[in-house]
């Protein structure tokens, strides 16, 4: 529906865009899931599964 472009003074551009959509509600589960965010690892389950931190987070820490 309506996009801004916006050029910051260090020369760098940023875009906003306006939608609209229609959200479906989802049916539940009735299942429950506990996430710890840490920064050795991007998330781990209470169930027990872990997402490692995806490599562009290690580029933008060193930057």
């Amino acid at each position: 529906m309506n996009a801004t472009i916006r050029r910051q003074p260090s020369g760098k551009y940023f875009v906003s865009i306006l939608v609209e959509t229609e959200v479906k509600e989802k049916q539940k589960t009735g299942s429950v899931v506990g996430i710890d965010v840490g920064l050795k690892d991007f998330a781990i389950l209470s169930s027990g599964m872990v997402y490692e931190n995806p490599i562009f987070f290690v580029h933008l820490k060193r930057n």
